[in-house]
């Protein structure tokens, strides 16, 4: 519905409120949503044979009559709008046809003139020779229980809706967004504790999308949402897996606007590691001086690990740093054994993002003296 200036909203449509939703959640108590011309002094022009549409004129002796009248009010603009939909296909299945008119006010801006001035409020004053409300907007939107409702501004507003159309491009529906698929993640594991930065690579990645790994139950509340997510293709995502998360092989989502993407490939798979853990060293004894070139049989070992034999005090401080130290793989590291140490038997320690390796028969070093 249009601002009309010259007359009062009907007595009929001032009185229904309508609780509806509208755009992205907008609420509004009017159900107006476009723009259209419900002036009669410039409605559309309609033939009419009937007696008030009749015109008669004389040009050059030659006598003409016309029937033709200008037809106004809201009663009008409806069919007008309708027509318009109409032309641009009909509703396409959306779920109500002012949807349209909203998802294109915010994705496709310039198939809408937003109409930012004039008003629905009442004016008492006479209309002016020329046709035109006696009131200032102003005046007529005191009228008005609320200026939103009544009065015209940039942007979304009670009386023009989303604006007047520009053709009839704001009336096509946007054509669907599909779904995000995932076929790959790199690296497919890091700890439990999260950090890992990872590259997705699939389909159907638009901005704004969100990255979650599942924990059993799919994406949602008990998922662990990624962080520095960056949309750097529609084909390719880098994000850092987020933390406290529990061991195992999960699925990993992408969400966005297309919707999720299905839980069901190999290709998604993402495996959060526990800490790391000892089960050999290789050779298993050396020089109290350090030196000595040892192997590390284990598993969750990444990169970055740090090699520590202790002194009977367990890992930290007292405990004797190697140097040299390599993560070959998951399950293998390489170091130097440090020096110099005290003569006897203790835990050698791998400490990586997944934490500290738990003491165990397996990962015995015995410093020896010469």
């Amino acid at each position: 519905m249009p601002p009309d200036s010259r007359s009062p909203t009907p007595r009929n449509q001032e009185q229904i409120i309508l609780p509806i939703t509208i755009g992205a959640g907008r609420k509004s108590g009017r159900s107006r949503r476009c723009s259209a011309d419900a002036d009669p002094y410039t409605g559309l022009a309609v033939r009419d044979t009937s007696p008030e549409c009749e015109y008669r004129y004389e040009e050059a002796k030659v006598k003409h009559v016309l029937y033709w009248c200008t037809i106004g009010g809201t009663s009008a603009a409806s069919p007008l709008i309708a027509s318009t939909f109409a032309l641009a296909g009909g509703a396409n299945g959306v779920e109500y046809p002012a949807k349209t008119l909203y998802e294109n006010e915010v994705k496709s801006a310039g198939s809408l003139h937003d109409v930012t001035t004039g008003s629905n409020g009442e004016c008492t004053k006479p209309f002016s020779e020329t046709g035109l409300s006696g009131c200032t907007t102003a005046e007529e939107g005191k009228s008005c229980a609320s200026k939103a409702i009544c009065v015209a501004g940039s942007g979304y507003d009670g009386p023009t809706g989303v604006g007047t159309p520009d053709g009839i491009t704001a009336f096509k529906p946007l054509a669907a967004v599909p779904a995000p698929t995932v076929s790959s993640v790199s690296p497919a594991s890091g700890t439990v504790n999260g950090g890992t930065e990872i590259k997705i690579t699939g389909t159907g990645f638009v901005a704004g999308a969100t990255v979650e790994v599942g924990q059993g139950s799919g994406a949602g509340p008990t998922a662990i949402a990624a962080s520095k997510v960056v949309v750097v293709s529609p084909t390719e995502i880098t994000a850092t897996t987020g933390g406290s998360a529990k061991p195992g092989t999960f699925n990993l989502f992408v969400i966005d606007s297309g919707g999720t993407s299905v839980g069901n490939n190999a290709g998604d798979d993402y495996t959060y590691t526990g800490g790391p853990t000892v089960s050999s060293v290789t050779p298993a004894s050396g020089s109290v001086s350090g030196g000595t070139h040892i192997r590390i049989i284990g598993t969750n070992f990444v990169a970055g690990a740090t090699v520590e034999i202790g002194q009977g005090n367990g890992a930290g401080p007292t405990a004797i740093p190697a140097s040299e130290v390599v993560v070959v793989s998951p399950t293998e590291i390489t170091a130097t054994t440090g020096g110099p140490a005290k003569a006897g038997t203790f835990n050698l320690y791998v400490i990586d993002s997944g934490g500290t390796s738990p003491a165990s028969t397996g990962d015995d070093f015995t410093y020896k003296t010469p």
